[in-house]
C-alpha cells in the first residue's frame, strides 16, 4: 500500500477480514473509505454521461430508419434515397457547426491535449476538460453517427470521461475541504492517499488520479471493456501511474462501477420500453 508523510500512527493495519470494525476505525480504513467513495462517484457520473448519448443515439437512429422504411414503401427507392441524403446533410452540418462554434476542445479526439495536461498540468485551452466541452463533443459525435458517417469512439470517449471526472473532481475537492474545516483530524488520514494536500487550492496529484479514473471509465463504457480501459490508460494516457501502489486498485474499482451502472441503465431502459 502507498504511504505518505502525514504523521499517521505507526501501528500495523488490522485485517478487514479478521476485524472489519477495527479496520474502519483505523486511519487506513478511513482513508480507504474516502478514496473509494470519490472513485465510486466519479465512475457513476462518467457512466451516466456515457450511456445517455448512446441511448439517445439508438432511439433517433431507430426513428430515422423507420421514416426511411415508410418512405420506400409508400414512394419508392429514389425518394427514400433523397431523404437519406437529407438526414446525412442535416446531421453532418449540425456536427460541423458544433465543432466550429464549440472551439478547439470539441474538435478531434482530445487525446494529445489530455496527455499533455497530465504530463505537465498545463493546457493552452482552459476549456479542454469542462462540462460544456464534454456535452458539445458528445453531441457532435452523436450527430456524425446520426448522419450515417463513421467516427472513432476511442479518443472522444476517453476525453469525455476525463473531462467529466475532472469537473466532478473539482466539486468533490471542495466538499472534502469543507469536511476538513469541521473535522481537521482527517487531514492526517487523507495525507496517506497520495493525492496531494486538500489544504491547497490546487493539487496536481488529485487531478491526475481523477483524470485517470475518468478516462479509464470512459473507455470501458464505450467498448464494454473494463480491463481494456485500464490497460489503455496505462499505455497511452498515464505518465506516472505508478506514483503510488493504490492507483491500480482505484482505477480497477472505477471501471467495474462504471460498467456495472452502464449495464444497469441499459436494463432499466430496456425493461421500461
Amino acid at each position: 500500500m502507498g504511504g505518505g508523510s502525514g504523521g499517521a500512527p505507526a501501528e500495523p493495519t488490522p485485517s478487514i477480514m479478521e476485524d472489519p470494525v477495527e479496520f474502519f476505525y483505523h486511519w487506513r480504513g478511513t482513508a480507504s473509505v474516502f478514496a473509494f467513495c470519490w472513485t465510486f462517484i466519479v465512475a457513476f457520473i462518467v457512466s451516466l454521461f456515457q450511456y445517455g448519448p448512446a441511448a439517445i443515439l439508438g432511439a433517433v437512429n431507430e426513428w430515422k430508419f423507420e421514416v426511411l422504411d415508410d418512405i420506400v414503401e409508400s414512394d419508392g427507392v429514389f425518394p427514400m434515397l433523397g431523404a437519406s441524403i437529407g438526414f446525412t446533410t442535416m446531421f453532418s452540418l449540425a456536427a460541423a457547426l458544433t465543432v466550429y462554434w464549440g472551439g478547439p476542445g470539441v474538435a478531434g479526439s482530445g487525446l494529445p491535449q489530455l496527455v499533455s495536461y497530465i504530463s505537465c498540468g498545463y493546457t493552452m485551452n482552459p476549456d479542454l476538460a469542462t462540462f460544456s466541452t464534454m456535452l458539445l463533443k458528445n453531441f457532435a459525435m452523436t450527430c456524425v453517427v446520426w448522419g450515417g458517417l463513421s467516427v472513432g469512439r476511442e479518443g472522444p470517449a476517453i476525453m469525455i470521461g476525463a473531462a467529466t471526472a475532472l469537473a466532478v473532481g473539482k466539486l468533490l475537492r471542495v466538499a472534502i475541504q469543507k469536511i476538513l474545516v469541521d473535522y481537521p483530524r482527517f487531514d492526517e488520514t487523507l495525507a496517506q492517499l497520495s493525492v496531494g494536500s486538500f489544504k491547497k487550492a490546487f493539487s496536481g496529484e488529485w487531478d491526475h488520479e481523477i483524470l485517470h479514473i475518468g478516462a479509464a471509465a470512459g473507455f470501458a463504457c464505450a467498448f464494454n471493456a473494463p480491463l481494456g480501459g485500464m490497460m489503455f490508460v496505462y499505455e497511452e494516457v498515464a505518465v506516472h501511474w505508478t506514483q503510488h501502489s493504490e492507483m491500480s486498485s482505484r482505477i480497477f474499482f472505477g471501471v467495474a462501477i462504471a460498467i456495472g451502472f452502464q449495464k444497469l441503465f441499459k436494463e432499466i431502459i430496456t425493461n421500461s420500453l
